[in-house]
């Protein structure tokens, strides 16, 4: 149930991010129209930009690539083609640095801090892959380690520390019935005193 769990909050996560990139990048591209030539390919340079936003590297090259490209043959000018350039590769870097890690905390129930380890140590060893898949792994181990402990760790840990229920009532009862015979045979003989 966890694992299903994860995988459904990695996917959602990777959809919110995708469609957030691709929002802000329209916006922008949008607003630089307002102080120089209208970007014509705006929508269509955004929604490549929020489709490849999760592969890593690769993806953030293809949309900042074809938003160039696309700048240059609509103007003829180097630079407005460079603005463009510019701001689709921007934008998916403080996404991805600055979004993704909160994001994907959240939707996972994770520490932002664990998010940017997962990514580092799967980049490490798989290289685009595992920035791809370590997160969704990570927390995967995660989630085991703390089945395991909480099944079986800490269980034990607390069954150390437990006095088995009604232990004190036995012990009173013990002491109590071994204390009485005393006190009724000291009665018994004052019975039989005054009798007598």
């Amino acid at each position: 149930k966890d694992i299903h769990k994860i995988f459904g909050g990695f996917i959602k996560g990777n959809i919110i991010l995708s469609l957030v990139t691709g929002l802000i990048t329209y916006i922008i591209l949008i607003l630089m129209g307002l102080f120089t030539q209208p970007f014509t390919y705006a929508l269509s340079v955004s929604i490549v930009a929020g489709i490849t936003y999760v592969i890593p590297y690769l993806g953030i090259a293809i949309s900042g690539v074809l938003g160039g490209v696309l700048a240059y043959m609509q103007s003829g000018s180097w630079g407005y083609a460079l603005t463009v350039f510019l701001i689709v590769i921007i934008v998916n870097n403080v996404i991805d640095q600055f979004m993704r890690p909160k994001i994907m905390g959240d939707v996972l129930h994770m520490s932002p801090i664990f998010i940017i380890f997962a990514a580092f140590a799967g980049a490490e060893v798989m290289g685009i892959l595992g920035m791809i898949i370590g997160i969704p792994i990570a927390a995967m181990i995660m989630a085991i380690l703390t089945y395991v402990y909480n099944r079986f760790l800490a269980d034990d840990e607390q069954g150390e520390d437990k006095i088995p229920p009604g232990i004190d009532t036995v012990v009173s009862t013990t002491a109590l019935t071994a204390s009485t015979p005393v006190t009724s045979t000291g009665a018994q003989a004052d019975t039989g005193k005054k009798e007598a």
